[in-house]
């Protein structure tokens, strides 16, 4: 005698749906549930199964035979069962092979033709003054020509409102006064009286809000500037601009650096922004 964990996969394959066969109804089933898979539990050899068949026999052309035995009725043959069985099968190389595709650092970077086209007008225009800071020419769309429309009632709009906004916090107040008031004494922006060319199409005025960040170390309140923001032509000075690839470096990269050397330096560049020059053309 053997004795095995299991005989045999699990019959059949897999669950089917029963048909209404009707060579089969009044049939006493050896096995009812003959439709769902499960395991075998005993397998009889030929010399023992002539004791348990019975004369009766149901053929039909389509569906399973029917065998009376000792032990009921059984089913065997093809069912013709419409269900379909879908396997997929990976092997291990092709999953390394995605692992190290997800994994990998592109060894250069790909510009589409608007990145490229950017690119090469701040490599022709780019400038440096005495001290070595960079100039840089506003980057127009050449093959777009759209007035830029009236921008100062909008940047009115929103300076009225943050006003008003700040006036109920005297503290958040006295610290946009003094980063505006920084930004005047070095120079990163002056004032400018109100002059018939306000409504010149390629004047346009900035619209700014506060933005709050209590973790800071530094700066809690930092002013925002917004480029985004639509003209009364509905066109914005971000949508007369070309857009350059993204100059930061993928963060897989940096972290990289930390294992490359026992020491590591990082710093903090003040202002780095505002430490580049726009041309005297566009300003």
């Amino acid at each position: 005698m053997y004795i095995l964990k299991s005989v045999t996969r699990n019959l059949p394959a897999s669950s089917f749906t029963k048909k209404n066969w009707q060579h089969i109804r009044g049939l006493k089933l050896a096995d009812p549930q003959f439709n769902i898979s499960r395991r075998v539990d005993v397998i009889l050899g030929a010399d023992v199964l002539k004791h348990f068949m019975r004369k009766g026999l149901e053929v039909v052309a389509e569906g399973p035979m029917a065998q009376e035995t000792a032990l009921g009725w059984v089913l065997y043959g093809g069912t013709q069962s419409d269900d379909n069985i879908c396997t997929y099968t990976i092997t291990l190389d092709e999953l390394v092979k995605r692992f190290w595709e997800v994994e990998e650092v592109p060894s250069r970077q790909f510009l589409t033709p608007d990145e490229q086209a950017c690119e090469e007008y701040y490599a022709e225009t780019t400038t440096r003054d005495e001290t070595g800071r960079y100039i840089v020419r506003l980057p127009f769309k050449s093959n777009l020509i759209r007035p830029l429309g009236d921008s100062r009632f909008t940047a009115s709009l929103r300076l009225r409102f943050q006003d008003k906004r700040l006036a109920s916090d005297p503290g958040k107040r006295e610290e946009y006064c003094r980063f505006m008031q920084e930004y005047l004494t070095l120079g990163h922006m002056k004032q400018v009286e109100s002059s018939p060319f306000d409504k010149y199409p390629t004047n346009y005025y900035l619209p700014h809000h506060a933005v709050v960040k209590e973790t800071s170390t530094t700066t809690k309140l930092r002013v925002v500037f917004d480029a985004s923001a639509k003209t009364s032509s509905g066109n914005s000075l971000n949508d007369l601009l070309m857009v350059g690839p993204r100059t930061q470096q993928d963060l897989v990269q940096i972290l990289i650096r930390f294992r490359m050397r026992p020491v590591a330096l990082i710093g903090d560049i003040e202002k780095m922004y505002r430490q580049i020059l726009v041309h005297p053309e566009d300003t």
